[in-house]
């Protein structure tokens, strides 16, 4: 869709301004605006549906079943975490969105330090699945060879 329409389209706008140039029709270049839309339309469905995530994500997020705040994620793209049993990795960083078949938060720890000896190296980035029901919002973290980690907002 992102290649062939806009190359359809083009084809036929170029061909239609050529012959509304010599016989004033005007079909062509319909048709080639006609191509051309689909993605332009495409792309701004996904831009709003990107904007709607980014605004329910903001927020404090607790552990599923408990109520102390465990994850802040601010509007500035930069988030706090607490020291989760679950997770190796807290401190700050930066967040972003990743659309492809689920929407997904990445967290980027900009203070990861040097393991200690014989511990386990932490992570410099995390990811979560989001879901949006209604007014909730909901993280899950997927560790390996552990039970899933579920993230509520407040």
């Amino acid at each position: 869709m992102f290649v062939i329409c806009p190359l359809v389209g083009l084809y036929f706008l170029i061909k239609g301004i050529i012959a509304y140039i010599k016989t004033k029709e005007k079909m062509k270049i319909i048709i080639g605006i006609i191509f051309l839309l689909p993605p332009v339309i495409h792309s701004l469905i996904m831009a709003e549906q990107k904007n709607t995530y980014e605004k329910n994500v903001i927020g404090v997020y607790n552990v599923q079943g408990t109520q102390e705040g465990v994850l802040e994620i601010k509007s500035n793209n930069t988030f706090k975490l607490k020291k989760i049993n679950h997770i190796e990795s807290y401190g700050d960083g930066t967040w972003t969105l990743i659309q492809w078949d689920i929407v997904e938060l990445n967290l980027h720890f900009s203070n990861i330090t040097a393991p200690i000896i014989f511990e386990k190296p932490k992570e410099k980035s995390l990811s979560f699945a989001v879901d949006i029901n209604g007014n909730t919002t909901i993280l899950t973290y997927f560790p390996e060879n552990k039970n899933k980690l579920t993230l509520i907002k407040r």
